[in-house]
């Protein structure tokens, strides 16, 4: 199939209303909940598209999280610096209502970026399950 015909065949899907299907954001976040922590098993990318998806997620369980709110990123394979600047500002509501917040299960170029931003210690970040 040539360039011309795809492009074709996107128009075509966007004009009969499958744009959403099409454009989802490849991001899932499992929550899970025990003794005063909630962590959120985010898998896919973390990047514009989807930064926000995260940042909903954790917003919608903050008022419930006891004592920590942990971010395993064992299934996130991209995280750009949007990501990064949501990242921040789930720590900053974090520390607002007194709890811990750590991402942990850094992997190949999320834990790289991470790292090159100099982030690690700001996130609670690491490569371990505690966050420590």
């Amino acid at each position: 199939m040539g360039a011309a015909a795809a492009l074709l065949i996107l128009q075509a899907t966007q004009k009969a209303g499958n744009v959403e299907q099409m454009t989802r954001p490849a991001l899932d976040v499992d929550v899970t909940r025990e003794a005063g922590t909630v962590t959120l098993r985010v898998a896919g990318e973390v990047d514009l598209a989807t930064s926000p998806l995260l940042e909903q997620h954790a917003e919608r369980v903050l008022p419930h999280v006891a004592h920590s709110l942990i971010l395993d990123f064992a299934g996130v394979d991209f995280l750009d610096s949007t990501g990064l600047s949501a990242l921040v500002v789930l720590r900053r509501a974090a520390d607002r209502v007194g709890i811990r917040f750590a991402v942990v299960n850094l992997t190949g170029h999320v834990d790289h970026t991470v790292r090159i931003c100099g982030m690690l210690e700001l996130l609670g970040a690491g490569n371990n399950n505690s966050g420590t």
